[in-house]
C-alpha cells in the first residue's frame, strides 16, 4: 500500500471512540481511539490517535513491572506468573507455599536505589523502598514516599481490607503474611474470571507507560494498573492483550533519547548513567 493510502486509512480508523466508558472522569478523559486493527506499531499510534488515549494489542513479552523482579511480566520466570501457575497445577491457594513466597523472601531491598537496581553509593540508597522514582518521574522521593503511603492506605480502605502499608507492597517483598494470602487471592479471583470469560476489557483497561529505546523498533510497555491480569493471561497462554496508553501528557511515553531532559539527571539526583542503566533494564525486561 502506498504510504499516503496507508495514512490516510489510518486516520479514518482512528476516529475517537466512547464506546468502552471507564466510570470516571470527564467525557474528554473517556474518548479512547481503538488502534488493534490499525497498526501493531505503538510508536506509531501516539502520532495517529485522535483522542487522550488509544488502544493497540502488545505481545505479554513486551510488558514489564516498575519494582518488579524480573520486571518481564510475560515470562513464565516471573513470580506472579510462577505463583498462578502454581496454583493451575496443584489447586493450592496456600501463600505459604506458593513461589509468590518465595520471591517475597528473597527480595526485600532496603532502599530506593535497590528497587531500582542501583549501586549502594548512589544518592537513591538514602531514601526508603517506597520512595524510588524514576529518573522521568516529576515527584521528589519524599513526594513519591507520601504518595505511595497515601495510595495504599486509601486502596485498602476503600476494599474493606485490615491492611495498610506496613504490610508491604505488591512488588518486592518482606510482606505481611495477610497481604501475601491477598495477593494470592488476587491472583485466583483474576484466574477465574479470565478463565470463564476472557480478558474483558470493561471490566477495566490495562494502562501502561510506553518506554522507547535508542534502535528502531526497541519498545516495551511498562504496565501501571493490571500487573496480576498480565500475569494470568501469560499463565493461561496468551501472546497478546489489549493495552491503553494516555496519549496526552508527558507520561504517555519514554524516550531513551531524552535522558539529558529527564527531571532527576537534571536535578542530580540520579546520573545520566544511572538514569540509563534503569531505563535499559526496565525496557530489557531484567
Amino acid at each position: 500500500m502506498k504510504p499516503v493510502k496507508r495514512m490516510r486509512r489510518l486516520l479514518v480508523r482512528a476516529a475517537p471512540s466512547t464506546s468502552r466508558p471507564s466510570g470516571k472522569g470527564t467525557k474528554r478523559q473517556e474518548e479512547i481511539t481503538d488502534l488493534r486493527e490499525v497498526t501493531e506499531n505503538p510508536v506509531e499510534a501516539l502520532y495517529v490517535s485522535r483522542a487522550p488515549s488509544f488502544v493497540i494489542n502488545v505481545p505479554l513479552g513486551r510488558c514489564r513491572g516498575f519494582g518488579v523482579s524480573p520486571s518481564n511480566l510475560g515470562t513464565v520466570g516471573n513470580p506472579f506468573v510462577r505463583a498462578t501457575r502454581h496454583i493451575m497445577e496443584t489447586g493450592c491457594d496456600d501463600f505459604a507455599t506458593s513461589p509468590l513466597a518465595d520471591y517475597y523472601n528473597g527480595f526485600q531491598p532496603a532502599s530506593a536505589a535497590a528497587v531500582l537496581g542501583l549501586a549502594n553509593g548512589s544518592r537513591m540508597a538514602d531514601y526508603p523502598p517506597l520512595a524510588a522514582v524514576l529518573p522521568w518521574h516529576v515527584s521528589t522521593p519524599a513526594e513519591r514516599h507520601k504518595l505511595m503511603r497515601g495510595s495504599i492506605e486509601q486502596y485498602w480502605r476503600r476494599h474493606g481490607i485490615d491492611l495498610n502499608a506496613d504490610d508491604g507492597v505488591t512488588e518486592y517483598g518482606p510482606v505481611s503474611l495477610k497481604k501475601g494470602a491477598r495477593e494470592i487471592t488476587r491472583l485466583l479471583d483474576v484466574y477465574k474470571s479470565i478463565s470463564a470469560q476472557g480478558f474483558r476489557r470493561d471490566h477495566g483497561d490495562l494502562y501502561a507507560t510506553l518506554l522507547i529505546g535508542s534502535d528502531d523498533g526497541e519498545w516495551a510497555c511498562q504496565i501501571t494498573d493490571g500487573i496480576h491480569r498480565v500475569a494470568v493471561m501469560v499463565a493461561l497462554g496468551y501472546s497478546c492483550a489489549p493495552v491503553r496508553v494516555i496519549a496526552e501528557g508527558t507520561m504517555s511515553a519514554v524516550r531513551r533519547a531524552d535522558v539529558n531532559a529527564w527531571p532527576h539527571v537534571r536535578s542530580g539526583l540520579l546520573s545520566r548513567d544511572e538514569a540509563l542503566a534503569v531505563f535499559d533494564k526496565l525496557l530489557r525486561g531484567v
